[in-house]
């Protein structure tokens, strides 16, 4: 099971690190026990059209003998590419257009529509909750 790091390091950063970056202890998402260190592994990161390789920390918990990756960035390529090219099929693009723009296949960009589009709703649920929490009321 891969736990999601919130980690302020850039990119370029967390490469240079590798191996001594301090990457905090988390506890079991099964049984809630604490885990202990259990190795690294690589992985690449794409950023624009050019891939990183960086080191990811496993987990392990002790108690149910499972292991875990914490994972900095949640995908292959980093958020910022994922948004442009969301952002660009929102605006009418199709995902073989996009994908040639931003030099990626288009099976992966493709992918991107498709789990934006079944998320969508809970998506436009929770701007609206945002909106109303900090002005108050929806605009009509």
């Amino acid at each position: 099971m891969a736990i999601v790091w919130v980690c302020r390091l850039g990119v370029d950063a967390y490469a240079e690190l590798g191996r001594q970056l301090d990457v905090p202890r988390f506890e079991c998402p099964l049984c809630g026990r604490p885990m202990a260190r259990w190795g690294f592994y690589r992985r690449y990161l794409r950023v624009g059209i050019w891939c990183r390789r960086v080191w990811i920390r496993r987990q392990r918990c002790r108690a149910c003998r499972r292991s875990h990756v914490v994972l900095p960035h949640g995908r292959l390529d980093e958020v910022g590419v994922i948004g442009e090219g969301t952002e660009a099929m929102v605006a009418g693009r199709g995902a073989r257009k996009v994908a040639a723009d931003l030099g990626l296949p288009h099976t992966t960009v493709r992918d991107w529509r498709r789990r934006f589009r079944s998320r969508a709703v809970l998506l436009a649920m929770g701007v609206a909750a945002a909106v109303v929490a900090l002005a108050g009321t929806l605009p009509a």
